[in-house]
């Protein structure tokens, strides 16, 4: 899912901010528009860490300073192995040939698939209720998390992670990479980290969302130098579309169901938003259609495992 940007004369700001309710400031900026919401960020964008309070993190082999030399990067990701009993997984270290390989589907033998998350925050707590439910105790998912959302908020991030589910980095602002500079580029990436690092107490790598997943080879470079290998997705319901877009409007929760329960198929790895009631709606009958279908939902670490 990407965001339109567009610069904005101060006088179209003025409009935009009193229909929506949005505090002005100074200066120029640059405006998100996703799904009927106007998202204002600056056009130089900086990790604020006075908003955020510092995790006191464990250096690893691997670990190097971030941007402000406060925070380290390359911290052990504990990943649960889709169960509530201790099980857990350590994250790949990918050689940096393997790392500039972009991944849309996993070759594997298992039946197993992953079932990830992006954007969109609208029902966070009633996805993470459903899949705290009982019957959800062998489902575990991934969420790719956006820096600047999470510095709003962190509790959010912080469930996430203690119900044993896996992070991964989306980006400190959802810019589209292909759109930054190369210096741009990794402080949007390592951005996230930071933040994510400094809200969880987990790293993000090596997992990487593109912002609509756009990019090119020097975005996958960029990355693969920072320790990131870029996650893409093989099946796309487009779910945050869903009451958005005139198109999807005969598309609704049943539509989700249809479309994911016969068309997935082991080694995919299906995206979803927390944005639409539908999603939430749907969820729970797809966790049963999938495993009806004999497949088992894990996180991205234990399909690459």
């Amino acid at each position: 899912m990407g965001f339109s940007k567009e610069l904005i004369s101060r006088r179209n700001f003025l409009k935009l901010a009193a229909a929506s309710a949005v505090g002005l400031a100074s200066g120029k900026f640059l405006a998100y528009e996703r799904e009927g919401e106007a998202y204002f960020e600056p056009e130089v964008w900086h990790p604020n860490f006075d908003q955020i309070k510092e995790t006191q993190i464990q250096p690893s082999s691997q670990s190097f300073s971030g941007l402000d030399g406060k925070y380290q990067v390359g911290v052990p990701g504990v990943v649960k192995m889709g169960e509530r009993e201790p099980g857990q997984l350590k994250r790949p270290e990918w050689p940096r040939e393997i790392l500039a390989q972009p991944v849309r589907k996993v070759k594997t033998s298992r039946p197993e698939i992953a079932l990830t998350f992006d954007d969109g925050y609208g029902y966070t707590s009633d996805i993470l209720d459903i899949l705290e439910r009982t019957e959800n105790d062998d489902v575990c998912i991934s969420t790719f998390l956006i820096g600047s959302v999470i510095q709003k908020n962190p509790e959010f991030a912080r469930r996430v992670v203690a119900d044993g589910y896996e992070i991964a980095n989306h980006g400190a602002t959802h810019h589209t990479l292909t759109t930054l500079s190369d210096e741009g580029l990794r402080q949007e990436i390592l951005g996230d980290e930071q933040i994510v690092q400094s809200v969880c107490g987990q790293t993000t790598k090596p997992y990487l969302r593109p912002s609509g997943g756009t990019y090119g080879q020097r975005e996958v470079d960029v990355a693969a130098d920072l320790g990131f290998r870029l996650i893409l997705w093989s099946v796309d319901p487009q779910d945050w579309k869903l009451g958005a877009d005139p198109q999807y409007w005969d598309r609704d929760a049943k539509w989700l169901e249809d479309y994911i329960i016969p068309n997935t198929y082991p080694g995919d790895i299906v995206i979803f938003h927390y944005s639409r009631y539908s999603t939430v709606l749907a969820l729970q009958p797809i966790l049963d259609g999938l495993r009806g279908r004999g497949l088992k939902i894990v996180s991205l670490t234990q399909l690459f495992t």
